[in-house]
């Protein structure tokens, strides 16, 4: 004799929804730290390890930056890097405030968060904190490319070598690569087209611009448009 067929059970079960108020505790572990969201990215600590006396006084920072509620016054986070000028958190604090500073319209101030967080997070191995120093390059090379700065970027795709770039910032690296490619070519051949008859190092440059372009052609004709780069 077949069993009778017990009806779906559709009750919906009690759950606590996610607090939208940010809280933290006096004395914060590093990943209460890193789970507060409060920015685009999460605080991710370099392996050197935070001090519980760091930790707390980045609590409190945080704290006070979220009861202000605008993004741009950034004062309590700043207060707290120049009190702790060598804290496991400061490149990827400022990661996060290049960000905001981006938000708002303070380029520079911008790129030279950037800048300093990529500058001090390069050397780490830990996946984690190479992670930070990877965004922080990439919103610096994508920024750049954006004004212009074709110069600085080319000086900083010296600097990465043969570095192994991950996640967004690997997209975004290529695609500066080819803007100071296209830059560059533009100018050799306005450059050629000013002094007539393009000569010697001149008709080398351009076929080197012609090749790379052809190269880059052939790049983005063998990627899958639905495949990502990131």
């Amino acid at each position: 004799m077949a069993a009778t067929p017990r009806p779906p059970n559709r009750t919906v079960p009690a759950v606590d929804p996610p607090s939208t108020v940010l809280s933290l505790p006096a004395s914060p572990t590093d990943a209460e730290l890193t789970r507060a969201r409060i920015f685009a990215e999460p605080l991710v600590p370099m392996p050197r390890g935070p001090t519980a006396a760091e930790k707390r006084a980045l609590a409190r920072a945080i704290a006070e930056y979220a009861r202000i509620g605008q993004s741009e016054m950034v004062a309590p986070l700043l207060a707290f890097l120049a009190q702790y000028p060598q804290s496991a958190w400061r490149p990827s604090l400022l990661a996060n405030l290049g960000t905001v500073y981006r938000a708002t319209g303070y380029l520079g101030k911008a790129l030279s968060a950037w800048d300093q967080a990529w500058s001090e997070a390069k050397i780490e191995t830990d996946v984690r904190a190479n992670a930070v120093a990877d965004f922080a390059l990439g919103e610096w090379l994508d920024l750049s490319g954006k004004i212009g700065r074709a110069d600085v970027m080319a000086a900083r795709f010296e600097e990465i070598g043969g570095r192994t770039v991950t996640g967004r910032a690997a997209q975004k690296l290529g695609m500066t690569r080819e803007a100071v490619w296209v830059l560059t070519c533009c100018s050799i051949r306005s450059s050629a087209a000013k002094n007539g008859q393009p000569r010697g190092a001149d008709r080398r440059s351009l076929a080197v611009c012609a090749g790379t372009e052809a190269a880059l052609s052939a790049s983005r004709r063998s990627v899958p448009p639905e495949r990502t780069l990131a």
